[in-house]
């Protein structure tokens, strides 16, 4: 893997580092906390289903060079979640391959702070710069309405209606983002 890849991103308040094993009871913390997964469809993790989805994390980054981020504080190192990129594995209507999709969770110490926004945006910019894709979709239920703002946040347009899904893209020609260099 590219030593590039596993780089921490950086940005004023956060540390973006790459996923490692040594996250894995952070994340079995947060996605095991009722008010983290608070949104309809959602319920807390067992810790088997957050240790399946760290190994499948891991995984991801190993044969992509690329997928979730801890998301740090970057003045003590205190785990506030997780931004997770991945290849889009289902269809969207009017969404082309190849596409990216993003997504945030955040411990609710982190809420209202502009954690998520900050941590996402990082992400945003290495997938269009670093990886180099066109195209990153997120979604949410419509009930998420702290997530459509991280959307709003991030410069991403309002694609057309999923049934019961808001889903939001956001391309390197966004007023957020730098077209990629020329290869």
């Amino acid at each position: 893997m590219n030593d590039v890849a596993t780089l921490p991103l950086r940005t004023a308040r956060l540390l973006l580092p790459a996923w490692r094993d040594d996250f894995a009871a952070d994340l079995a913390a947060m996605t095991g906390d009722p008010r983290v997964a608070r949104h309809p469809g959602q319920r807390p993790w067992t810790r088997a289903r957050a240790a399946e989805r760290h190994r499948r994390a891991l995984d991801h980054w190993s044969r992509h060079g690329f997928g979730w981020r801890a998301v740090l504080d970057a003045a003590d190192a205190a785990f506030l979640g997780v931004v997770s990129l991945g290849w889009l594995d289902d269809a969207l209507p009017g969404v082309d391959d190849p596409a990216l999709e993003i997504g945030w969770w955040t411990v609710a110490d982190a809420w209202g702070r502009g954690t998520a926004p900050e941590a996402a945006g990082a992400v945003l910019a290495e997938a269009f710069t670093r990886i180099r894709i066109a195209l990153v979709v997120a979604r949410c239920a419509p009930a998420n309405t702290a997530s459509e703002r991280v959307m709003r946040k991030l410069a991403m347009t309002r694609h057309r209606a999923v049934p019961g899904t808001l889903v939001y893209l956001a391309r390197p020609q966004s007023p957020h983002f730098p077209p990629p260099a020329a290869r």
